[in-house]
């Protein structure tokens, strides 16, 4: 018992990390289905989108948080981007 008093005194002190705005996931389908072609523009889409000097700026501004996903089935998902905030434009590149 005296072990977990740490903890749950831990959990009662006030947390020094603000939370982003917005959460977005960006979901890949890497399966099959999708060809080499169909792959590039999914990702030439994304990097031409986040490259927008308009999109960085509002990413930044809204404190938005991004994570990249690829997957190619129920059982078949990864993280290969983690969760990023978008704190600068340089974050956003």
């Amino acid at each position: 018992m005296l072990r977990a008093l740490p903890l749950c005194l831990s959990l009662l002190a006030p947390c020094s990390a603000s939370a982003c705005e917005t959460a977005l996931l960006l979901a890949m389908d890497v399966s099959n289905s999708v060809d080499v072609a169909e792959y590039r523009i999914q990702a030439e889409g994304l990097a031409f989108a986040l490259t927008d000097p308009l999109i960085a700026e509002i990413l930044v501004q809204d404190r938005v948080a991004i994570a990249v996903m690829q997957w190619a089935g129920e059982d078949r998902q990864q993280l290969s981007i983690g969760w990023t905030r978008m704190t600068a434009p340089a974050a956003v590149a």
